[in-house]
């Protein structure tokens, strides 16, 4: 009997896997499939990740709406309304939907941004779809997906010809319409950032914090390089996504004499203590008040007796 039970209990989880997971949804079932669209064909033709919808309305005023996720992190977000009963939403990665309205405009598939579910809302009611890895393995052999990165984090010394000196870093493979975002840390305590909107992509885009001289191009936040604040890395985000990181390639012995770089202000003066012979005074005033008092009571009592 309890061999039977155990055979039946193992028969059950082998069936409940095979089943696809938003089957047990109690929400609608918008989501029929996905796969890489045009995987290994010629860079000419359009590639990307399907969506393959199902069971929408297909009334005009009715909408769909398609989000693409890498774990936690909205890659793009695709829109279209009058859809029919059955239609596809592809997230091209090396170029643009004409039909579909998508946010952001800006380049968004990253070799390291896998893409692992989409969340379609239709309708009032919403699907989540997570992505199979079988569909999403070779993510990186599409056309498109840039692998971005950052190095760098060297001294430049420009005094002597442009009176500038700082920092230098170099995004690579900047994709068009980015928004890139660099942070400078000193260990886990944040120090400056600089920011910039990159039109026209970039193979090699180069930040500088500076520690003598500005940029006009970038936007960036107030600085000031201290000799004994030594920064150890920098961050890099696209379009507010994590991008990568990269060490400095200096040591304080570097850092204290470059130019720009700024002693520590002085700590501020210590209040002197006060002497152990006078004491704490503050209580003066209410003693000599209370003993003129009890001088006082005293010359009343003494009138008294005497009366």
């Amino acid at each position: 009997m309890k061999k039977r039970l155990l055979a039946i209990i193992a028969t059950a989880a082998m069936v409940v896997t095979m089943i696809p997971s938003m089957v047990f949804a109690d929400g609608p079932n918008y989501v029929n499939g996905s796969i890489l669209y045009n995987l290994g064909k010629a860079s000419t033709e359009e590639q990307g990740i399907s969506i393959e919808l199902q069971n929408l309305t297909g009334e005009t005023e009715k909408s769909v709406k398609v989000e693409l996720y890498s774990g936690d992190n909205l890659l793009i977000t695709k829109e279209k309304a009058g859809l029919g009963v059955g239609t596809t939403c592809t997230f091209y990665t090396n170029s643009k939907s004409s039909s579909w309205t998508e946010t952001p405009t800006a380049y968004w598939a990253y070799d390291d941004f896998v893409p692992t579910k989409a969340v379609v809302s239709h309708n009032g009611k919403t699907q989540t779809y997570n992505i199979p890895a079988s569909v999403t393995a070779k993510w990186a052999e599409l056309d498109g997906t840039d692998d971005i990165s950052l190095g760098g984090g060297i001294l430049v010394d420009s005094m002597a010809t442009e009176n500038e000196a700082g920092i230098c870093y170099e995004a690579l493979n900047v994709p068009k319409n980015a928004k890139v975002r660099v942070e400078l840390y000193a260990g886990d305590k944040y120090l400056t950032y600089k920011e910039i909107t990159v039109a026209d992509g970039a193979d090699t885009l180069t930040c500088t914090f500076y520690t003598v001289g500005t940029s006009s191009s970038w936007k960036q936040d107030t600085w000031t390089a201290y000799d004994n604040v030594l920064p150890t890395h920098a961050v890099l985000y696209i379009n507010g996504i994590e991008i990568d990181s990269d060490d400095v390639e200096f040591t304080s012995e570097e850092w204290i004499p470059f130019p720009g770089t700024l002693a520590p202000p002085a700590p501020p003066a210590e209040k002197p203590e006060k002497s152990p012979n006078t004491g704490d005074n503050s209580m003066a005033p209410i003693a000599v008040a209370g003993l003129a008092l009890a001088a006082m009571a005293a010359v009343v009592a003494t009138r008294r007796r005497t009366n």
